[in-house]
Order: structure tokens, then C-alpha cells, then sequence
């Protein structure tokens, strides 16, 4: 906004209709983060899901090994997670974004962290007292502010969110030959065009492993 006001007031100021263009100067409410939302690294959520409480770890798995954004986390009940013949467990649930059904397996470390489970609600993820989260702000808020007690401890880096565990599902499944329109299928996304935006960077790091293993040719 502030870019199109400039605009339309430098070219009234050459014109001679103002003296001066009012819009230079004002600086931007907010400027995105290139690194806000990154792909975690190993050892940072090995770091993070060991010293997480387990209220919290659930969460942070669903996101990992599923790829659930935070609004479908908030109000993904036990009767979403089915069994299945090929994958021992799935996920069938409409996601709260774009209202996609969305049938996906559940991965062997999601599963035996949901086997471990008592159930107290019926909805998967709850508070550490076992009751359901009153909204999806509230889940996110407490995982927010756990992830940035470890930063400051020095456990985890800046820019680890939990929609950076949903990045970092997608990019081990393009890391292990998924195209873009397989991945955005995974992340229950419409548009193969979100494969691509989750996973670009792992395409950027593939073409450099093909130039330097082009090199030792």
C-alpha cells in the first residue's frame, strides 16, 4: 500500500500538484522474515520433541509426520485415525483450510507416539490437563512460546515454527522422490503449485549436488 501510495504521490508531485510526495520515508509495518517458517533441522527437533511435554510432542508430530496445518490439528479427533491394510494406520479428514478430503498414512513414528496415548477427549491433540484446546490460537500460542524458550536456551534455532514441521514434512517427501503434485496431494493442498512453493529450496539444494557431482566426472 505504501508502494502504490508513492507512486501516485510522486507523479502528483511532479505534476506540480503537491510539493512533495507525503508516502517518503514512512517506514513498513512489517517486513517477512526469508527465514520465518524454514524446514527444521534433525537435531533440532530430535532437541525439541525430547524436551517437549507430551501435550506439546503431539502436536509437534502431527505436524511432522502428517503435515497437518495448525487449524486441522486443533480439531482432529480419534475417529480421523483409521486403520488401514497397507499402512498399519491412516488419516481420513476434511482440512480446515480449503475443506479437502484428505486420506493420508500415518508414519511409524506418529504411530507409535498416538499408541502410547490415553485418550481423555476425542479430539487427538488436548492441553496438558486432557481437555480439548479452546481454538486453534490457544494451541499455537503455548507451542509458540515453548519453541521460543528452547530458542533462548539454545537448543533450537531462530525461525522454527510449528508450520516448519508441516515444511519439513513435505520436503523429506520430495527428498525421497516425490514430484511437486505428489506433495501438495499430501498436504492436502489444491494447487500442485504448494509443492512447489514447500519444497523449493530442497530443488535448489539438488542442483547443487548435480553440479558437484558433475565436477568429480
Amino acid at each position: 500500500m505504501i508502494s502504490a501510495l508513492s507512486s501516485m504521490f510522486g507523479q502528483a508531485a511532479k505534476r506540480g500538484k503537491i510539493r512533495g510526495n507525503p508516502a517518503l520515508g514512512i517506514e513498513k509495518a512489517h517486513k517477512a522474515d526469508p527465514n520465518a517458517n524454514r524446514e527444521w533441522m534433525a537435531d533440532e527437533f530430535k532437541a525439541a520433541s525430547t524436551a517437549a511435554p507430551e501435550h506439546i510432542r503431539v502436536v509437534m508430530f502431527l505436524a511432522r509426520y502428517a503435515g497437518f496445518r495448525g487449524q486441522t490439528i486443533a480439531t482432529l479427533q480419534w475417529r480421523d485415525y483409521q486403520d488401514d491394510s497397507r499402512f498399519g494406520k491412516c488419516f481420513r479428514v476434511v482440512t480446515r483450510k480449503n475443506k479437502e478430503m484428505v486420506w493420508l498414512p500415518a508414519e511409524p513414528e506418529l504411530q507409535d507416539l498416538l499408541g502410547s496415548l490415553t485418550r481423555t477427549s476425542l479430539h487427538i491433540a488436548t492441553r496438558a490437563d486432557g481437555t480439548p484446546w479452546e481454538g486453534e490460537v490457544q494451541m499455537q500460542t503455548d507451542v509458540s512460546h515453548f519453541f521460543r524458550r528452547l530458542e533462548a536456551d539454545g537448543k533450537i534455532g531462530a525461525g522454527t515454527t510449528l508450520h516448519g514441521l508441516r515444511v519439513t514434512y513435505a520436503a523429506a517427501l520430495k527428498r525421497d522422490g516425490a514430484d511437486d503434485s505428489q506433495v501438495a496431494a499430501a498436504l492436502g493442498d489444491k494447487s500442485d503449485r504448494m509443492g512447489t512453493h514447500y519444497t523449493r529450496h530442497v530443488e535448489k539444494e539438488a542442483k547443487v549436488i548435480r553440479a558437484f557431482e558433475g565436477r568429480k566426472k
